[in-house]
C-alpha cells in the first residue's frame, strides 16, 4: 500500500512539472516578439538562469547586441581601446574643442553628453584622493566642475565616448523594431546610452542586476540604472507589491518567510566569500563598539544609486571624528573584501582610512580597529551600533536584530526597518539616543519586507520564474481606440424643426 502512494506522488509530480512546462510553452507560443539582450557578458544563463529558459526554443526570437569576444564587447567593457582606435578621435576632438559651459550643454541624439558618462567617468576617478580632499555634493553641475577641474582629459574621453554609443545604438540595424530589451544595470556608458535612446521609443526596456542571495535578481521596467534605486523603495510600488493584511498569517506568507530566511542565512554571493570564524582581538573585549560596514570606493550603488553621498572615504573621515568626539564608543571598520580585487591598487578605503588614522593622537588611533578581511557576522554581533551608507550588509545585520543606520539614502529604507540619516550628524545623534536593536514590532515589518522583496518582487535564478517572465514578454497586441461618440463634424440639423 504504501509503494502504491509513494507510486502515485511521483505520477503526480511528474505531471503537475509538465503542466507547468505546457503553461509556459503557451504562453510563449501566441507570437514571436523580438527582443534585444544588450550583452552577454553580463546577462547570461550563469546570472539570470529563469530568463533564458523563458527565452529558450522557438517562441521568441532574440538577439544580443554585443556578443561575447565581439570587438564591440571589449569596447564596451574597456573604453581604453577608444581612446586608441583613431577612427574615434573625431569624438574626442569635438570635445575637446567645446568651452566648459558648451560641453555640460553639449547634446547628441537628444541627449545630454555628460549625463550619460558622468557614472562611468566617476568609477574611473572616485579611487584617487583628489576625489577626496574636499566636500563634493552630488550634483551634477559641482561633479562636471570638479572633472574640469582635476580629470578633464577623463572627463573629455568619456563624453566623446558617450557621443560614440549613442551613435553606435542609433545605427544598430532595427534597433526600433525590437518588442523588449534588457539591460544589465544601467550605470555603464554603453547601456546608459542605449536606455536613453529607446527612451521615447516604443521598445520596453528592462534592467537586471543581481541580489545578495546570489539566487534572485531585479527585473525591472526602467530608464535608468537600478543600483540603490529599486522601485521598492517607493511607498506606491511596496505598497502594491506587499501581501494584504488579512494574508500576513496565510500558509503561504509563512512558507515564504521560511524560504526567505533561509536563502539569507545561505548566501551564496558572487563577489564576496565569507571567512572563517576567527578569535576577535582581545582589545576590543567588552567594548561599546559601532560598527562601520564600508561599501567600494566607486561602487555603482553609490555613483548611481538615489543616495545624496558620493565620496565614501570623506564621509567615513568625518563619521569616525564625530564619533570619537561625541561618544565613548570603539570603532570597528570593516572594508569591503571586493574592493581589493576590483581596483588595481588594492583596497583603496582601507588604506586611505589607515593612513589617515595614523594623524591622530594615541588615545583616539587606539579607538579605530579597520578589517577588510573578517567574517561580518561576528562583527555584526558584538556590535552596540551598525553603520553604513547604503551596503546590502545592512540586511544581514537586521537579521541579527540590529536597526542599522544608514547615510544619505538606501533602497530598503522602507517601513521603518533603519534609522534613515542625511547626514554625519543626524547618524552620531541615532548612536547615542537609539539603543541599536529592533523591537518587536520593527522585526516583524523587517520580515514582511524581505517577503516582498525577495519573493514577491525579484525573481529567482531557478526554472520556477520562467513562466512569470514569459508571460511578462508575452506580446498583448495593439491598444484598439475607442470610438468617439460624437463627431466634430456633423450635417444632421442642430435643432429640430418645430412642427405647426
Amino acid at each position: 500500500m504504501r509503494n502504491n502512494k509513494v507510486f502515485r506522488m511521483i505520477i503526480g509530480a511528474l505531471k503537475n512539472k509538465t503542466k507547468r512546462s505546457i503553461a509556459v510553452e503557451q504562453i510563449k507560443s501566441k507570437n514571436n516578439p523580438k527582443i534585444l539582450l544588450c550583452d552577454n557578458y553580463h546577462i547570461n544563463k550563469k546570472n539570470f538562469n529563469s530568463l533564458f529558459v523563458a527565452l529558450k526554443g522557438d517562441s521568441f526570437s532574440f538577439r544580443v547586441a554585443l556578443d561575447s569576444g565581439s570587438k564591440d564587447e571589449a569596447l564596451a567593457l574597456d573604453p581604453s581601446l577608444f581612446e586608441k582606435n583613431q577612427l574615434h578621435q573625431k569624438y574626442i576632438s569635438h570635445v575637446k574643442g567645446l568651452t566648459k559651459q558648451q560641453l555640460l550643454m553639449l547634446s547628441h541624439r537628444n541627449v545630454n553628453v555628460f549625463d550619460i558618462a558622468r557614472d562611468e567617468a566617476l568609477s574611473r576617478v572616485l579611487a584617487t584622493d583628489h576625489w577626496h580632499a574636499e566636500e563634493i555634493p552630488k550634483d551634477r553641475a559641482d561633479v562636471f566642475h570638479h572633472f574640469w577641474k582635476v580629470d578633464r582629459q577623463v572627463l573629455h574621453l568619456y563624453c566623446a565616448l558617450s557621443m560614440y554609443w549613442l551613435d553606435f545604438w542609433a545605427d544598430f540595424p532595427g534597433i526600433l523594431t525590437y518588442k523588449h530589451c534588457f539591460v544589465f544595470s544601467g550605470s555603464s556608458i554603453y547601456s546608459k546610452s542605449l536606455l536613453n535612446y529607446l527612451k521615447y521609443s516604443g521598445v520596453k526596456c528592462y534592467v537586471l542586476e543581481s541580489f545578495m542571495t546570489g539566487e534572485d535578481y531585479f527585473l525591472e521596467e526602467r530608464h535608468s540604472p537600478i543600483s540603490n534605486a529599486s522601485q521598492i523603495q517607493f511607498t506606491t510600488v511596496y505598497s502594491a507589491t506587499k501581501r494584504k493584511p488579512e494574508d500576513y498569517f496565510s500558509d503561504a506568507n509563512l512558507r515564504d518567510q521560511i524560504r526567505v530566511f533561509n536563502k539569507l542565512n545561505d548566501m551564496r554571493n558572487k563577489n564576496v566569500k565569507q571567512p572563517a570564524v576567527q578569535a576577535i582581538p582581545a582589545h576590543l573585549k567588552d567594548k561599546k563598539i559601532t560598527l562601520i560596514l564600508t561599501q567600494v570606493v566607486n561602487d555603482y550603488s553609490i555613483i548611481s544609486g538615489d543616495g545624496i553621498i558620493l565620496q565614501t572615504v570623506y564621509l567615513y573621515k568625518m563619521l569616525i571624528e564625530k564619533i570619537l568626539k561625541d561618544t565613548d564608543s570603539h570603532i570597528i571598520v570593516k572594508c569591503h573584501p571586493w574592493e581589493k580585487k576590483k581596483l588595481a591598487g588594492g583596497g583603496f578605503t582601507a588604506l586611505a582610512l589607515s593612513k589617515w588614522a595614523e594623524s591622530l593622537s594615541k588615545d583616539k588611533r587606539s579607538r579605530i580597529t579597520i578589517f577588510d578581511e573578517f567574517n561580518i557576522r561576528q562583527l555584526i554581533e558584538i556590535s552596540k551600533h551598525v553603520v553604513t551608507i547604503c551596503s546590502q550588509s545592512a540586511i544581514e545585520a537586521a537579521l541579527l536584530g540590529k536597526k542599522p543606520i544608514t547615510i544619505g539614502g538606501a533602497f530598503y529604507d522602507v517601513g521603518g526597518i533603519t534609522n534613515k540619516c542625511l547626514d554625519v550628524n543626524e547618524a552620531v545623534h541615532q548612536l547615542r539616543c537609539h539603543d541599536g536593536l529592533l523591537n518587536i514590532s520593527e522585526f516583524e515589518e523587517f520580515r514582511l519586507f524581505l517577503v516582498t522583496l525577495i519573493q514577491l518582487h525579484l525573481l529567482n535564478t531557478s526554472n520556477g520564474d520562467a513562466r512569470k517572465i514569459a508571460a511578462m514578454l508575452a506580446h498583448k497586441g495593439k491598444q484598439a481606440h475607442n470610438t468617439q461618440q460624437f463627431k466634430e463634424l456633423s450635417v444632421a440639423p442642430t435643432w429640430a424643426v418645430e412642427k405647426l
